[in-house]
């Protein structure tokens, strides 16, 4: 069994990971829309998703990694009833798309926080520019 302090690390992204995109609304266990980032941001979450989140924690400190920053945990975590999570810093001014704009704010996090435990991170906005 792991303890707090051996456990790998999971960066996880909302858009595409936890609520896929082009998801049926209506084959989702929860649906909503929210203002984010100036605009109407809809999250269809299927089913089986708050199961998967908790197996996660079980075997990972996750760490949210997702432009909406702390809105996962108001929106996320809330309407799954799971526990806030930490989140990482990413700057969405940054966001460039077919590139992993991520990367240097997850690099910078584990340098910062002098992270050497194994990590994943779960996103789908991950493409081979900067590998």
């Amino acid at each position: 069994m792991n303890t707090a302090n051996d456990k790998p690390l999971a960066f996880l992204d909302v858009d595409g990971a936890i609520s896929p995109f082009n998801f049926p609304r209506n084959l989702a266990e929860i649906s909503f829309t929210t203002d984010l980032f100036g605009k109407r941001i809809g999250c269809a979450i299927p089913y089986g998703m708050k199961e998967r989140v908790y197996r996660l924690r079980k075997i990972c400190d996750v760490i949210w990694f997702t432009a909406w920053q702390e809105a996962a945990n108001y929106h996320i975590c809330g309407r799954l009833g799971i526990p806030d999570m930490p989140v990482g810093f990413i700057d969405v001014n940054y966001y460039r798309a077919g590139v992993t704009w991520k990367l240097p704010f997850l690099q910078d996090y584990l340098h910062k926080n002098a992270i050497k435990r194994p990590a994943v991170w779960i996103d789908d906005d991950i493409f081979n520019d900067n590998w």
